[in-house]
């Protein structure tokens, strides 16, 4: 019995010591898209923060920070969410879109679930359309130049769209108002996301997958 409760305690700190790693390489992260920001012409023009809510309870957040310059546009996410479905998630996420002269040229997103990474794609604009990198693995996709991405979605109304791009698929969506200031979209994974917009301004993102439902509420 000795034994089998020093396994767990040496399995608790291995767990603690990844996280504890994986929370100072975010941090680090936020640190260098902030230096960036701060050197471009114009530094952060907008910023927004979500609570994100399971059944009447809040378990993380996600932050969005809108860098502008002249002919550029950065939008950095970072979000955290602790939660405990039949056993507890701790689950980190940074993403990031480049955008010059309208065009998406860059994108990243890494995530991270329990100290195990989950997700960690590059996506590049090249002359005959995009790349995507993942796991050593590069993808070339045939598209036309995007000018709207999801992350795009939290800062603007997507008035007149029809479709909008995932980086973390590499592909286009169909989205469409189903009443006013309403927008839904539809994932492979049966996954909807719905945005809800007053005045122009997001101020709810509902995400409903097959056995759970979340609420991403504007913070004042």
């Amino acid at each position: 019995m000795k034994k089998v409760a020093l396994k767990s305690r040496n399995n608790s700190g291995d767990f603690c010591l990844s996280l504890l790693l994986l929370l100072i390489l975010w941090m680090a992260s936020v640190e260098e898209v902030s230096l960036f920001a701060k050197q471009i012409e114009h530094p952060i023009s907008d910023h927004l923060q979500f609570t994100i809510v399971h059944q009447n309870s809040k378990i993380g957040w996600i932050k969005l920070q809108k860098s502008k310059s002249e002919n550029r546009q950065i939008i950095s996410l970072q979000s955290e969410i602790s939660t405990r479905f039949i056993v507890k998630y701790i689950i980190i996420g940074i993403e990031e879109s480049t955008f010059e002269n309208g065009v998406l040229v860059n994108g990243a997103i890494w995530r991270v679930w329990n100290g195990q990474e989950k997700a960690n794609k590059t996506i590049q604009k090249t002359p005959q359309g995009y790349q995507m990198h993942e796991k050593g693995q590069t993808e070339v996709i045939k598209l036309p130049s995007v000018t709207f991405n999801l992350h795009c979605l939290y800062f603007e109304e997507p008035k007149g769209l029809t479709e909008v791009f995932s980086d973390n698929y590499g592909r286009f969506f169909p989205i469409s108002e189903i009443d006013n200031g309403l927008y839904a979209i539809v994932f492979p994974n049966q996954v909807q996301q719905r945005y809800l917009y007053k005045e122009g301004k997001l101020q709810e993102v509902t995400v409903k997958g097959p056995a759970y439902k979340l609420r991403f509420l504007l913070e004042p």
